[in-house]
């Protein structure tokens, strides 16, 4: 005997070639059904058979179902009562969220300008947009509740100085329903939004990635993202999904704040900048789950060469360049050396050819018109 919420649909059993295999049969609305095991069936034998069952009457109040089971024989026999199976409802929402920023690899440089002296958004810095998707397997979302995207946003550093700066928040695929709070994008409204996005630059290409990577345990790095230790304040951004149907994309169009990472963290190799973003329910049931309803972006942020030129060698390059120059300075001794450029001549050679000069020394014209004379 079946609850309200289950009706019968079907059957299937394991045959054999010596049993007689089980047969099932329903009566009109599906509430019950009796199922023929075998006639005689025999001691110590063993039949397996499944019953397959529909779930369209599970609503979210359903929290666990009972099924009763009865055996009846024609045969005497006692202690034959009922037995409950139980089963516990799970709702599972088939919601899954992706992200992704472009570009994945930003730089800061240039000249520090305050928050009055930015005009245009691209004087704020470097361009980064996020690009959320989120995609709906299951039946619509009006049927169990109002859902919406929760994004981490890094909005300042724990000096209280911009990191992220959040220009605009556009949606495909949803309602037109403003994300919350409003105060927290594009909230400068003394600097000038730009109407089309400015190409993004690729300094060094791939070339300078390869680069970037190369000893990277030994660089400096700082982590920048929600939670203790992470240098990072955040401010949750709400995007109600409402008219959700089977996907929709959720972008944010953002700028780095040039003169925080230069004043902040200019002695620094690379920085990740970490954006996380997760799906909720409003009021859920506890009995459902959501899976894949979470990710995180990461951005990395370098310095220009200009910026980081500064910021000092390590001690095994500083090493390697002295004892460098230092075997540089001994070849060149000892190749002046061997030359004898170091030698000095005898003193007594220097008088002998002195004296040598004093007795050649011709008279000159006045003292030959004296001799004359």
């Amino acid at each position: 005997m079946f609850p309200n919420a289950l009706s019968y649909s079907g059957f299937r059993s394991q045959k054999t070639t010596k049993d007689k295999p089980v047969l099932c049969l329903a009566n009109q609305n599906g509430s019950q059904t009796e199922c023929e095991i075998g006639n005689p069936f025999k001691r110590d034998s063993e039949v397996t058979f499944y019953i397959i069952l529909s779930t369209a009457g599970i609503s979210l109040k359903t929290k666990d179902i009972d099924i009763d089971l009865e055996l009846q024989t024609t045969s005497t026999q006692e202690r034959m009562g009922k037995v409950k199976a139980k089963a516990k409802v799970v709702i599972e929402l088939l919601l899954s969220v992706t992200g992704i920023a472009r570009p994945s690899q930003v730089y800061f440089g240039g000249d520090v300008k305050g928050e009055s002296g930015i005009q245009t958004e691209e004087e704020i810095g470097s361009l980064i947009d996020y690009e959320f998707r989120i995609i709906n397997l299951g039946k619509p979302l009006k049927s169990f509740g109002t859902a919406s995207l929760n994004i981490n946003w890094p909005k300042e550093n724990v000096d209280g100085k911009w990191l992220l700066y959040l220009v605009k928040i556009s949606t495909s695929g949803l309602e037109e329903i403003p994300c919350s709070p409003e105060a927290e994008i594009h909230p400068l409204k003394h600097i000038q939004e730009d109407s089309t996005s400015r190409k993004r630059r690729e300094v060094g290409g791939q070339t300078s990635e390869s680069k970037i990577n190369l000893f990277l345990e030994q660089r400096k790095h700082k982590i920048l993202m929600c939670g203790n230790g992470y240098d990072a304040r955040c401010v949750v951004i709400k995007c109600p999904l409402q008219g959700l149907d089977s996907s929709a994309v959720i972008a944010l169009r953002s700028r780095l704040w040039n003169a925080t990472f230069l004043e902040n963290y200019a002695s620094l190799n690379f920085l990740d900048i970490i954006v996380k973003a997760s799906i909720s329910l409003e009021t859920p049931p506890k009995n459902m789950v959501l899976r894949n309803a979470e990710t995180q972006v990461r951005v990395t942020v370098f310095p220009e060469k200009a910026v980081s030129q500064y910021s000092g060698a390590p001690w095994w390059i500083i090493l390697v360049a002295v004892l460098a120059g230092i075997l540089m300075l001994a070849l060149l001794v000892f190749l002046l050396w061997k030359c004898g450029f170091f030698k000095r001549a005898p003193q007594n050679q220097y008088d002998a050819a002195y004296h040598k000069a004093q007795i050649h020394v011709q008279p000159s014209d006045k003292e030959k018109l004296t001799t004359e004379a």
